[in-house]
């Protein structure tokens, strides 16, 4: 029998604490700092995600909704749908709040951890083969991505065309928008990535880039996943200033002043960094910025 909307309403009233927030939270935080991504995949069917996601933007999902600095967020929404007497809402946002990991089925075909497909189609591209005595007629030269042996132009070109012979121009970078994820393709420079002006969500994690320094023209990005890489400098964000989410953990940064530039920034993970300096996070923390780093593991 469904609970009455009162019940449920007093129960997350008395229920629904900081406390209750932090322990989620601390489970959360442990599983990703020691690459338990099983774990945190069984949080799946909570989150009503309905496509496959990736481990580091499935980690910030989860700290967005349980981190006890949105303990009054989720509170207005608690009174709002009482007030709108929606006890349907009511009930599944009790239930997105209260369960038992245990009895969460893990088996919902989001196992694997599978590459995101964005909106883009390869006919959009000014693709074709060419010969070895070929020149380009595009009106400006292919780029070359073969002065890194895996680049950012030939992941591109790897999760397009299969790692065909084929010529990537600026133009065509320019026509991809949206999400572009590339995590995983062992790229070790961005050569062609500034070309990519319209991509508002980027994920490069688990890569081997040390310099991020041509992501200064993507003026677009909300979003960018940068963990598992060997980034020391960070500086470019500044130019970044639509950034909302920023995953940059399991990195070698130290200084993160940069970040307090960034106005629109909601999220922010600095897990594995060697940041000894926290005057900044306390800052961002201040305003309202979601930080997760050693500082406040155990919150």
């Amino acid at each position: 029998m469904a609970r009455d909307i009162e019940q449920v309403y007093s129960d997350i009233k008395q229920k629904l604490t900081m406390e209750h927030l932090k322990r989620i939270t601390a489970d959360i935080i442990n599983a990703y700092k020691n690459r338990n991504f099983r774990y945190l995949r069984r949080f799946i069917p909570i989150l009503k995600i309905q496509r496959e996601i990736k481990n580091n933007k499935l980690f910030s999902l989860l700290i967005t909704k349980f981190h006890p600095d949105k303990f009054v967020s989720i509170m207005n929404q608690t009174e709002a749908l009482y007030r709108g007497d929606d006890s349907e809402g009511l009930g599944e946002f009790y239930n997105g709040y209260f369960f038992s990991i245990d009895s969460v089925d893990a088996g919902s075909g989001y196992t694997a951890v599978l590459k995101e497909e964005y909106v883009f189609n390869k006919d959009d591209f000014g693709y074709r083969e060419k010969s070895p005595l070929e020149e380009d007629n595009f009106g400006e030269s292919g780029l070359d991505f073969t002065e890194e042996e895996y680049g950012f132009l030939e992941a591109v070109n790897r999760y397009y065309f299969g790692g065909l012979d084929c010529t990537l121009t600026e133009s065509d970078l320019r026509k991809l928008d949206g999400e572009l994820d590339l995590s995983d393709y062992e790229i070790h420079d961005l050569k062609g990535i500034e070309h990519c002006t319209y991509v508002n969500e980027l994920n490069l994690s688990g890569n081997h880039i040390e310099k991020i320094g041509k992501l200064s023209s993507l003026i677009n990005l909300t979003s960018i996943y940068l963990s598992n890489n060997m980034i020391e400098d960070i500086e470019v964000l500044r130019e970044l200033k639509k950034l909302k989410t920023l995953d940059i953990s399991f990195n070698n940064i130290t200084n993160i002043d940069v970040l307090e530039e960034l106005d629109k920034l909601e999220y922010v993970n600095l897990i594995g960094n060697p940041v000894s300096d926290y005057f900044v996070v306390n800052k961002l923390t201040a305003r309202g910025v979601i930080v997760v780093c050693e500082e406040n593991m155990l919150l």
